[in-house]
């Protein structure tokens, strides 16, 4: 299999051990190791897909404190452009190069991870698509924070730091700009972070079809509807208005009769990027005005 060098970033560790070169290989090696695999693991949140996988290999030893620089391998590479959202992907993969791209996600994944290990708060979907100014490239961001694989991985990067006489570990691009740096505190609340994956709610405009009506009793059993997305959802009724409508018979549930929905969906994150648990309720509801019917699911 042939490889081709996407990008190249460096991690520098600092402090008295490695001054006076005393730093111990048994800690430096699984280091090593651990960033190796949280590059692949950027890649399978990237390019889930896809079978190549990135290599990191070293390419120097540089003098003073520990600092290697490293380079990014990669079998294909155009899979890698799918980083950030719409047209912005491409040019801004070419502007950065494409393993830019991939060394900006496992960095900026780094510092969102550091920040919740030392605050206790995860910040929201909401919140990391106004810090990151893209859609795409904080999903991601949050789903390769969930990889257990990713954290424990981190966790093997900074460990050095909770031995004596090493300080910082810091990563740079190869143009030598600072990415992220972990301190020897930072590091030790990382190694002993276990993280609680707190629930995610968000609201959502949809046009469903309601496969099951609760008619006798609309907000005490949940109703059975069906969404272009989720497909058969099972979801509380929180609109009263539409619930008195239904006890006076004055909504139609015809078969193929659309709704109008604000939908409240709390999603519970898992571990490891699978797929998530999700609930539902109906906070606003109404029929789809005249004109625009047509079954989403039953069409001819």
């Amino acid at each position: 299999m042939s490889f081709v060098k996407i990008d190249e970033f460096s991690a520098r560790y600092s402090g008295p051990a490695v001054d006076d070169h005393t730093m111990d290989v048994s800690v430096l090696g699984p280091a090593l190791l651990g960033m190796g695999e949280i590059f692949r693991e950027a890649y399978s949140v990237i390019s889930p897909m896809d079978d190549s996988f990135p290599t990191v290999k070293v390419q120097e030893v540089r003098p003073g404190s520990f600092e290697v620089a490293l380079g990014v391998d990669l079998s294909l590479i155009e899979e890698a452009v799918n980083l950030f959202t719409g047209n912005r992907s491409t040019a801004l993969a070419n502007a950065a190069g494409i393993g830019g791209g991939i060394v900006a996600l496992v960095t900026l994944a780094i510092s969102m991870f550091k920040r919740e290990a030392a605050t206790g708060r995860r910040p929201s979907r909401d919140e990391l698509v106004t810090e990151l100014g893209d859609e795409l490239l904080a999903q991601h961001v949050e789903d390769l924070r969930n990889r257990r694989n990713f954290r424990q991985n981190v966790g093997r990067v900074v460990k050095p730091l909770t031995e004596d006489g090493i300080e910082e570990v810091t990563f740079f691009d190869k143009q030598g700009a600072d990415l992220v740096s972990v301190s020897e505190t930072e590091a030790e609340k990382i190694t002993e972070f276990e993280p609680m994956l707190q629930p995610i709610v968000r609201y959502e405009d949809a046009v469903v079809e309601i496969g099951t009506p609760q008619i006798s009793k609309p907000l005490k059993r949940k109703w059975g509807l069906l969404h272009t997305q989720y497909g058969s959802i099972n979801a509380a009724l929180l609109d009263t208005d539409f619930a008195d409508e239904v006890v006076d018979s004055k909504v139609s549930f015809a078969t193929g009769k659309r709704f109008t929905a604000k939908l409240r969906v709390e999603e519970s994150p898992v571990e490891d990027g699978a797929e998530p648990s999700r609930s539902f309720e109906i906070v606003e509801i109404e029929p789809l005005v005249e004109g625009e019917q047509s079954s989403m699911f039953f069409a001819d």
